[in-house]
Protein backbone atom coordinates (compact mmCIF):
# COMPACT_ATOMS: atom_id res chain seq x y z
CA UNK A 1 0.00 0.00 0.00
CA UNK A 2 2.80 2.39 0.88
CA UNK A 3 4.51 1.64 -2.42
CA UNK A 4 1.40 2.49 -4.41
CA UNK A 5 1.03 5.73 -2.40
CA UNK A 6 4.63 6.66 -3.26
CA UNK A 7 3.94 5.83 -6.89
CA UNK A 8 0.84 8.02 -6.83
CA UNK A 9 2.86 10.88 -5.32
CA UNK A 10 5.48 10.56 -8.09
CA UNK A 11 2.82 10.66 -10.79
CA UNK A 12 1.19 13.69 -9.19
CA UNK A 13 4.58 15.46 -8.97
CA UNK A 14 5.23 14.69 -12.64
CA UNK A 15 1.88 16.16 -13.64
CA UNK A 16 2.51 19.33 -11.70
CA UNK A 17 6.02 19.83 -13.09
CA UNK A 18 5.12 19.12 -16.71
CA UNK A 19 1.91 21.05 -16.95
CA UNK A 20 -0.50 18.13 -16.73
CA UNK A 21 1.01 15.36 -18.84
CA UNK A 22 3.10 12.80 -16.94
CA UNK A 23 6.60 12.27 -18.26
CA UNK A 24 7.38 9.19 -16.18
CA UNK A 25 7.05 5.72 -17.67
CA UNK A 26 5.84 4.40 -14.30
CA UNK A 27 2.42 2.75 -14.40
CA UNK A 28 -0.56 4.64 -13.04
CA UNK A 29 -1.76 3.84 -9.52
CA UNK A 30 -3.88 0.71 -9.46
CA UNK A 31 -2.37 -0.59 -12.67
CA UNK A 32 -1.78 -4.33 -12.50
CA UNK A 33 1.89 -4.95 -11.86
CA UNK A 34 1.53 -8.55 -13.03
CA UNK A 35 1.09 -7.56 -16.67
CA UNK A 36 3.83 -9.19 -18.69
CA UNK A 37 5.90 -7.34 -21.22
CA UNK A 38 5.03 -9.00 -24.56
CA UNK A 39 8.56 -8.50 -25.80
CA UNK A 40 10.11 -10.35 -22.85
CA UNK A 41 8.21 -13.63 -23.31
CA UNK A 42 8.80 -16.38 -25.83
CA UNK A 43 11.84 -17.93 -27.42
CA UNK A 44 13.35 -14.75 -28.86
CA UNK A 45 15.65 -12.31 -27.14
CA UNK A 46 14.08 -9.67 -24.89
CA UNK A 47 13.70 -6.35 -26.62
CA UNK A 48 14.06 -7.81 -30.12
CA UNK A 49 11.30 -6.93 -32.55
CA UNK A 50 10.27 -9.89 -34.67
CA UNK A 51 9.52 -9.56 -38.37
CA UNK A 52 6.39 -10.97 -39.97
CA UNK A 53 8.39 -13.91 -41.35
CA UNK A 54 9.75 -14.72 -37.88
CA UNK A 55 6.22 -14.59 -36.46
CA UNK A 56 4.98 -16.94 -39.17
CA UNK A 57 7.91 -19.28 -38.54
CA UNK A 58 7.12 -19.38 -34.82
CA UNK A 59 3.43 -19.95 -35.57
CA UNK A 60 4.29 -22.84 -37.90
CA UNK A 61 6.53 -24.39 -35.24
CA UNK A 62 3.83 -24.14 -32.56
CA UNK A 63 1.14 -25.59 -34.86
CA UNK A 64 3.37 -28.52 -35.79
CA UNK A 65 4.18 -29.22 -32.13
CA UNK A 66 0.48 -29.15 -31.29
CA UNK A 67 -0.36 -31.55 -34.12
CA UNK A 68 2.38 -33.96 -33.04
CA UNK A 69 1.06 -33.99 -29.47
CA UNK A 70 -2.53 -34.54 -30.68
CA UNK A 71 -1.48 -37.39 -32.97
CA UNK A 72 0.63 -39.05 -30.26
CA UNK A 73 -2.19 -38.88 -27.74
CA UNK A 74 -4.67 -40.19 -30.36
CA UNK A 75 -2.32 -43.09 -31.11
CA UNK A 76 -2.02 -43.84 -27.41
CA UNK A 77 -5.80 -43.90 -26.92
CA UNK A 78 -6.23 -46.19 -29.93
CA UNK A 79 -4.58 -48.93 -27.84
CA UNK A 80 -7.31 -48.59 -25.21
CA UNK A 81 -10.21 -47.74 -27.53
CA UNK A 82 -12.06 -51.03 -27.13
CA UNK A 83 -11.94 -50.75 -23.33
CA UNK A 84 -13.17 -47.15 -23.48
CA UNK A 85 -16.10 -48.12 -25.75
CA UNK A 86 -17.03 -50.99 -23.40
CA UNK A 87 -16.92 -48.58 -20.44
CA UNK A 88 -19.22 -46.15 -22.26
CA UNK A 89 -21.62 -48.96 -23.26
CA UNK A 90 -21.83 -50.37 -19.70
CA UNK A 91 -24.63 -48.04 -18.45
CA UNK A 92 -26.86 -49.24 -21.33
CA UNK A 93 -27.03 -52.73 -19.77
CA UNK A 94 -28.31 -55.43 -22.10
CA UNK A 95 -29.20 -53.03 -24.93
CA UNK A 96 -27.38 -53.83 -28.15
CA UNK A 97 -26.28 -50.94 -30.33
CA UNK A 98 -27.23 -50.96 -34.00
CA UNK A 99 -25.07 -49.72 -36.82
CA UNK A 100 -27.19 -47.88 -39.37
CA UNK A 101 -24.40 -47.82 -41.94
CA UNK A 102 -21.42 -49.99 -42.73
CA UNK A 103 -18.78 -47.54 -41.50
CA UNK A 104 -20.59 -46.34 -38.36
CA UNK A 105 -18.90 -48.70 -35.82
CA UNK A 106 -15.47 -47.70 -37.12
CA UNK A 107 -16.33 -43.98 -37.05
CA UNK A 108 -17.67 -44.25 -33.49
CA UNK A 109 -14.51 -46.10 -32.39
CA UNK A 110 -12.23 -43.42 -33.85
CA UNK A 111 -14.35 -40.58 -32.44
CA UNK A 112 -14.24 -42.11 -28.97
CA UNK A 113 -10.46 -42.51 -29.20
CA UNK A 114 -9.98 -38.98 -30.49
CA UNK A 115 -12.15 -37.39 -27.80
CA UNK A 116 -10.53 -39.46 -25.06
Amino acid sequence: MAQSQELGDEVAADRLSSGGAPTSSAPAPGFASSVRDPESSGDHEPGKVMTVIEHLDELRTRILRSLVVILLSFGFTLMFGKDIVRFLEAPAGSITFQALSLEEPLIVYFKVCFYA
